[in-house]
């Protein structure tokens, strides 16, 4: 915080940012139902730097892929013990004429439901900042916020005494 008051009062202004989100001791109820989308579902397990896998779950209409969810292992990103039981979402996308069906909450759920059946006690997911759809709707899920990240930026041209007279 302090830091990051400095940084305003010098004439940077918050360019960017991540929020990181956190579900302890998840437990995901069963994937959402869609209605109005025909669509298979493929269930991939993958071996990971840790001992339990990474798991892909695919949205396929037609032999084409609409939507996907990859949770990795946390153990991607640390070598500490402590991750081992944590699945992180590292992407899910739902093709645009696609989303706001209730696609993502089931691929999401059906994700959650397999990391929990192998062996994953945590998960975890993060967003732009800005994005506030996602936090909402990540935060509904039943995740929540835990750490921010930001990005700053100055203009250069700006004088610094106009900035810092805000």
């Amino acid at each position: 915080d302090h830091i990051q008051a400095l940084l305003l009062m010098n004439g940077f202004d918050v360019s960017g940012g991540e929020v990181f989100l956190d579900w302890l001791d998840f437990d995901p109820a069963p994937p959402r139902v869609v209605t109005g989308c025909d669509f298979d579902v493929d269930v991939e397990q993958k071996s990971s730097r840790g001992r339990l896998p990474d798991i892909h779950v695919k949205a396929n209409q037609d032999g084409e892929k609409i939507g996907e969810c990859l949770l990795l292992s946390a153990s991607a990103f640390s070598r500490r013990g402590a991750v081992e039981d944590l699945a992180f979402c590292q992407w899910l996308g739902i093709d645009e004429p696609y989303q706001g069906k209730g696609l993502g909450a089931h691929l999401l759920g059906r994700a959650l439901a397999e990391a929990r059946e192998v062996g994953y006690r945590h998960a975890g997911i993060s967003t732009a900042f800005d994005n506030h759809r996602a936090l909402l709707f990540y935060s509904n899920f039943g995740y929540r916020a835990v750490d921010w990240t930001r990005r700053f930026r100055r203009d250069l041209a700006r004088p610094l005494e106009a900035s810092t007279q805000k």
